[in-house]
Formats: structure tokens, C-alpha cells, sequence
């Protein structure tokens, strides 16, 4: 079978299934623009003046080079791969982007902890965030992965997600930033709050949406079943000749 997929009459998407689409689009739109501005705004630091970069980025710029290229990768990957597993088209090129950005993942994680280590040192609460945060956006990537493997489609979607949740947070740390500081005295107070809360809240928020519909559906009881009956019928399921052994 192709991985295009034509499209007639009979099979064309929903009134309900396009308005989901063009919500999809929407939002991954935004997403882009986001990411974006994100990525600009970072791009000094692969400046090589060190007046530019600054003193804590340009000792570590080599482990940072190697986090900004995994991590833009999976930024922008990310976004690729939400609309093709949403449109459900190609399935062969998803199945090849996938590998990449699990790849870029952990070469994002790589160059994390090659630049973690003083936030940890200096300033325990922020560093601890950033390092559990990477901690958690590798293996999310590789459970990802992982239940691709075993074809569990609803466990690998779920994974995708949170997956890229994970990726987003580094922009939604930059955004607290930008959204948060006038109203902290001490920037550290708010680089505490934003290493744990930036990527923990958003991560929380998907959970909740990924249970809500399992947990508002309806199920239709099961039939409640007398003892009499269960007894009745355990030996009726017995096989031919087993009643006749317990005379013996």
C-alpha cells in the first residue's frame, strides 16, 4: 500500500474530522511562530564574540552548540511530525522523521548536560529542575521510540505528545522569562520556579487532557452474575467427563 493516500468521495474527511484539522493547524501555527521567536532570539549565542555570548555560555559554547543543534532539530521536527501523524500521510516519511528526532533528542540531552553543571552547583534548585527536565525529555523521546517498536500506535501517541511537550519547555522557559521578571526582585527567584514550572505544569496539563476522555466515557456495566448461576455455569464449562472423575 502507498503511504499517499487518494481521497474520493467515499472517503473523505468529516465536516467534524476537518474542523479538527484546521484547530491541529492552528495551533501548530502558533507553535512555529513561538518556536521562532525562540530560535532568534538565541541565535547570539553562536556568536563568537565573547561579550556577546557571555560569560557562563562561553566557556561550555561547544556543549552548547551541540544542545541548540538537537534542540532546534526537535523543535522544528516535532511540529513536522504532529501534522503527518494528525493527517495520517505519509506514514513512511513519519516512520523515518521519527528516527531523526528521537536521534536529535538525544544529542539535545548530550549538550544539556554538558552545560547543567554549574546552574547545579551554584544554584541547586534551578540546576536540579534543568537536569531532571533533560533527564525526562530523553526518555520520553526513547519510550516514544520504544512503543513504536512494539506497534502500540495509542501508547506511541501518547508519548509523542508528551514528548514534544518536553521539547517545547525550553521555549516556554524563555517565555516566563520574558512574561515573569518585573515582577520578581531576584532573577534566581523566578529561574527557581521556571526550571521546575516550565516544562512540570505543561507536562501535567497534557495528562490531564490525555485522561479526560477515558474518564468521561461511558462504560456499559457488566451483568451482575447470581452465585447460583456462576456455580451453574463453571460446571457446565467443565470438559466432558470431568463430573463423571469426582464420582471415582
Amino acid at each position: 500500500m502507498n503511504d499517499a493516500t487518494s481521497y474520493s468521495p467515499g472517503n473523505a474527511p468529516s465536516r467534524g474530522e476537518s474542523a479538527g484539522r484546521r484547530w491541529t493547524l492552528a495551533a501548530l501555527i502558533l507553535l512555529g511562530a513561538l518556536g521562532f521567536w525562540f530560535v532568534r532570539n538565541a541565535l547570539h549565542y553562536l556568536s563568537r564574540d565573547p561579550a556577546i555570548v557571555g560569560s557562563y555560555i562561553w566557556p561550555r559554547r561547544y556543549g552548547f552548540y551541540v544542545h541548540f543543534a538537537g534542540g532546534v532539530t526537535a523543535l522544528a521536527l516535532g511540529l513536522v511530525q504532529l501534522w503527518i501523524a494528525r493527517r495520517r500521510r505519509p506514514m513512511g516519511l513519519h516512520r523515518r522523521l521519527g528516527r531523526v528526532y528521537v536521534a536529535a533528542v538525544a544529542v539535545g540531552a548530550l549538550g544539556g548536560y554538558g552545560i547543567v553543571g554549574v546552574p547545579l552547583r551554584d544554584h541547586p534548585v534551578y540546576g536540579a529542575g534543568l537536569l531532571t527536565f533533560i533527564t525526562a525529555w530523553w526518555i520520553s523521546a526513547g519510550l516514544t521510540w520504544w512503543s513504536m517498536r512494539r506497534r502500540d500506535t495509542q501508547l506511541h501517541r501518547a508519548w509523542a505528545l508528551r514528548s514534544y511537550t518536553l521539547t517545547f519547555g525550553f521555549v516556554t522557559i524563555r517565555l516566563g522569562e520574558k512574561a515573569f521578571y518585573p515582577f520578581f526582585a531576584s532573577p534566581w527567584t523566578l529561574d527557581n520556579l521556571l526550571g521546575w514550572a516550565a516544562w512540570a505544569i505543561p507536562l501535567f496539563i497534557l495528562e490531564v487532557g490525555l485522561s479526560l476522555p477515558k474518564l468521561l466515557t461511558r462504560r456499559t456495566p457488566c451483568p451482575r452474575v447470581s452465585e447460583g448461576q456462576g456455580r451453574h455455569d463453571s460446571t457446565s464449562a467443565q470438559p466432558a467427563g470431568a463430573a463423571d472423575s469426582r464420582l471415582l
